[in-house]
């Protein structure tokens, strides 16, 4: 949650339609791949997993909803390559 807090925080200049430059989509990206990382390391079909799954959504939802679609795209790609390189989706 607040990897996904900073990066709507950091998006507030720059070159992005949402405001955000490569720094903060890097920032973005990267704490996507940490919030999936905690989904992959969860017992299979556990509530914890559920739960770290759910997460990703939400944060990507708080994002959009700020006005960050751009920052919302980069943290989803993020958690996206993380979570298919372990199986967990397609």
């Amino acid at each position: 949650m607040i990897y996904a807090l900073a990066a709507m925080a950091l998006c507030g200049c720059g070159r992005a339609a949402d405001g955000c430059t490569e720094t903060d989509l890097n920032a973005s990206r990267e704490a996507g791949r940490r919030d999936a990382a905690v989904a992959v390391a969860a017992d299979s079909a556990s509530h914890e997993r559920d739960g770290a799954v759910m997460a990703i959504r939400a944060r990507e939802t708080r994002l959009r909803e700020a006005g960050y679609d751009v920052a919302a795209d980069a943290y989803v790609d993020g958690a996206a390559e993380v979570l298919m390189s372990n199986g967990l989706i397609e």
